[in-house]
């Protein structure tokens, strides 16, 4: 098909092609299920109708008769119309152990070696072995004759939902004509209300953010278990992280003591920077601040020669005591702030 020849399609083909590929899928996804969850979504009823030779129908559920006849009602009653067993031609044959929907596909394609029928001359319903078996049964029915019950059926105010064959054994329960002959267009399938589709449409709605809410909340829980066992690991980390900031803090320290607080690189600026002609007679140093006291002789200017030393900083005149020993030359107290290495 190609895509002119869907834009040209008209709604109601691609009504039946969306409903034929649904079909499809729902019919894979039913494949995949065990057979004893499968029957939980099988839609056949339990009230079950088998025709009488007065034209009229014996209705019986779980083996008790109900009626026998459908009488008045209001709405056609849903059942699982039984043909004649003399209608019907069923055999076991050997099958593949292949999926079940495949399983149908190749033994309806082989329906005319199995049967004395053409394939487009009878309907024909399959249903597997046990498994291992190795097994499954084959049934076909004139198409004649099914369309011929079913139209009997509803005349008579009957919905059948399900065409099998009378005194079916247990290994035939799962024979039903109705969906090939739905698929074949030879009857009509159940109509379904507005409301029950837009209601359906918001279930499965529901249901898609519903999982995806799910799968999210799974993948935060798996997201946070592997965060809750490496938890571990990055306490250890951290750990480490701390006691190596802590030994870089306390090494800096260290060095910073030492480079600030070291008296031989105090007294080495100190003697670089005093000028010839001047005497030191007191030093003070508090690991920052340098206070030297002494003598000059009058054409030496101690201040500036510290103020000329990259060793020291704010050189100003201490001024606080006076020195008695005025025969030795003029006396000086200045205070200073001894600079970083570098000249910082």
């Amino acid at each position: 098909m190609t895509l002119s020849e869907l834009l040209n399609s008209d709604v109601d083909t691609v009504g039946l092609w969306l409903r034929g590929g649904l079909a499809w899928w729902v019919g894979e996804l039913a494949g995949m299920l065990p057979p004893a969850a499968r029957g939980l979504f099988e839609r056949r009823p339990s009230l079950t109708a088998e025709p009488l030779g007065d034209g009229g129908y014996r209705l019986t559920r779980h083996g008790r008769t109900v009626m026998q006849g459908p009488g008045a009602a209001r709405r056609p009653r849903r059942v699982t119309l039984r043909l004649p067993r003399d209608a019907v031609l069923t055999r076991e044959t050997v099958a593949p152990p292949i999926p079940e929907r495949d399983l149908r596909r190749m033994l309806e394609l082989d329906i005319d070696r199995l049967t004395p029928f053409r394939a487009d001359q009878v309907f024909v319903a399959v249903a597997p072995g046990p498994a291992g078996s190795r097994t499954a049964w084959v049934a076909a029915v004139p198409r004649e004759l099914a369309v011929q019950a079913v139209d009997l059926a509803r005349a008579a105010g009957l919905e059948p939902r399900a065409l099998g064959v009378e005194g079916a054994t247990p290994a035939e329960e799962a024979l039903d004509f109705l969906p090939r002959m739905r698929e074949a267009k030879a009857v009509t399938g159940p109509r379904f209300s507005p409301a029950l589709i837009w209601g359906v449409v918001a279930i499965l709605a529901l249901a898609n953010l519903g999982v995806a809410v799910g799968r999210d909340m799974l993948q935060l829980h798996r997201l946070q278990q592997q965060i809750d066992a490496q938890q571990p690991q990055v306490d250890d980390a951290q750990a480490l992280r701390r006691k190596v900031l802590d030994e870089t803090r306390r090494r800096s320290g260290i060095l910073t003591r030492r480079a600030a607080g070291e008296p031989l690189r105090m007294l080495d600026a100190v003697t670089a920077a005093m000028p010839s002609g001047a005497w030191v007679d007191r030093l003070a140093w508090d690991g920052k601040t340098v206070r030297i006291a002494g003598y000059r002789q009058e054409q030496i200017d101690v201040a500036q020669a510290l103020r000329a030393s990259p060793a020291f900083r704010n050189v100003r005149n201490a001024g606080a005591d006076v020195l008695s020993r005025q025969t030795a030359g003029h006396p000086f107290d200045l205070t200073a702030d001894l600079a970083r290495p570098g000249g910082r």
